[in-house]
């Protein structure tokens, strides 16, 4: 609803998670890394795992990035 990214991804594990989109650090875009399952910031290399609610891994990022609460319904994810 905010107009900002976002990002959702089905886990290993079968859940569903969603974030935004938008890094702590400088606001770049994130985007998800199929190789190591990390969501990264192309512009200074911040690396969140979405596993563990988007924790930094490696920043400069401050903080983990915002998450978005989305549950499935009727075969579909939906934002809560």
């Amino acid at each position: 609803n905010s107009g900002q990214p976002a990002v959702l991804i089905h886990l290993k594990t079968g859940r569903f998670v969603a974030y935004s989109a938008v890094c702590t650090h400088m606001g770049c875009t994130v985007a998800y890394q199929k190789s190591s399952g990390d969501l990264v910031c192309p512009c200074h290399g911040s690396v969140y795992d979405p596993a563990h609610g988007a924790k930094v891994l490696r920043g400069p990022a401050p903080r983990p990035l915002p998450k978005i609460p989305v549950k499935m319904e009727g075969g579909e994810v939906v934002k809560t």
